[in-house]
């Protein structure tokens, strides 16, 4: 993954105690899920009050998610953990643009083939593939390519690589439909297909990924503000990981907010905890490290 800086980037971020000390400039917000408005299995109470505030304010709001699975399906996600319809305007997965970058692009259909093995599937992927004419088959001379839709717990990296060897050598592609490499799930951190991504390439390996910080995904849900004649200048893109969520809103030239309230923050032990002269200094140093800034950063969504 490349880390670039956005010629308007500033190394400054302004620390802040909540999202009301700047939300007046905004009239959109790109809003990611994991770690930011939910831990995966139920919304941060803090977050969903900010949701329902915003949406009091009159503003607009796309759920932007490196999710492995279709839009409609985090739709009613987002509704049984307790948004209520009107507060979700819109949502946008990388399983979704994975759908539609290969429902449209017949030269990607033909590239990848139609016969998948797939790790970590279950039957709420199906939308991604069935649609498509995709089969599953668990013999590896089948395959025409791989899918990583979520971590196997029974494959860690270094089995990993070695099983993949034989398919790197005979030019199998992998497909990876979530580019995050972890995630904060329950408290727990967990790895995401991101990282087996990163080990088939490293490998030498043919790789096909759609989600953040790609820009086509942006370029998407922009087309969906412009909808609602909102310009770019008044989006803010609100994420808990510079490599994705800050690194793709400075792709596109959005304004970007970090929150410490998932992969980050559970890294450096600052989860939801207020800022000190020391936290900031350690957040500031990450963000060094990784080479890119967000424009704010929040203790958590509220």
């Amino acid at each position: 993954m490349t880390h670039f800086h956005s010629p308007s980037q500033s190394i400054n971020p302004k620390f802040c105690h909540s999202l009301q000390e700047i939300s007046a400039k905004y009239t959109g917000f790109i809003i990611d899920l994991w770690g930011v408005l939910h831990d995966g299995h139920q919304l941060f109470p803090w977050s969903q009050t900010c949701i329902k505030a915003l949406k009091a304010s009159g503003k607009k709001i796309v759920f932007l998610s490196n999710s492995p699975r279709r839009s409609e399906y985090i739709r009613k996600d987002l509704r049984d953990k307790g948004l209520s319809p009107a507060e979700i305007d819109h949502v946008h997965t990388s399983g979704e643009e994975t759908y539609l970058q290969l429902a449209q692009n017949k030269n990607l259909r033909a590239q990848i083939g139609k016969k998948c093995l797939a790790i970590g599937y279950t039957d709420e992927d199906e939308g991604l593939m069935t649609p498509l004419g995709i089969t599953r088959t668990d013999n590896a001379d089948e395959a025409d390519f791989i899918c990583v839709f979520r971590s196997d717990p029974n494959v860690n990296l270094h089995d990993f690589k070695v099983m993949v060897r034989p398919y790197i050598e005979k030019g199998t592609p992998l497909l990876c439909p979530n580019p995050d490499v972890s995630a904060i799930h329950n408290g727990k951190k967990t790895m995401c297909p991101g990282a087996y991504g990163e080990i088939y390439s490293q490998c030498g390996g043919d790789v096909l990924m759609y989600g953040k910080p790609y820009q086509v995904i942006y370029q998407r849900v922009l087309k969906q503000f412009h909808t609602w004649g909102i310009p770019d200048r008044e989006i803010l893109c609100i994420g808990d990981l510079l490599e994705t969520d800050i690194l793709g809103a400075r792709g596109s030239h959005l304004s970007s907010a970090l929150v410490m309230s998932g992969v980050h923050g559970y890294n450096l032990d600052l989860q939801n905890k207020d800022f000190t002269p020391e936290s900031q200094a350690t957040i500031l140093n990450l963000c060094h490290n990784v080479g890119t800034y967000p424009d704010y950063i929040l203790p958590k969504l509220r």
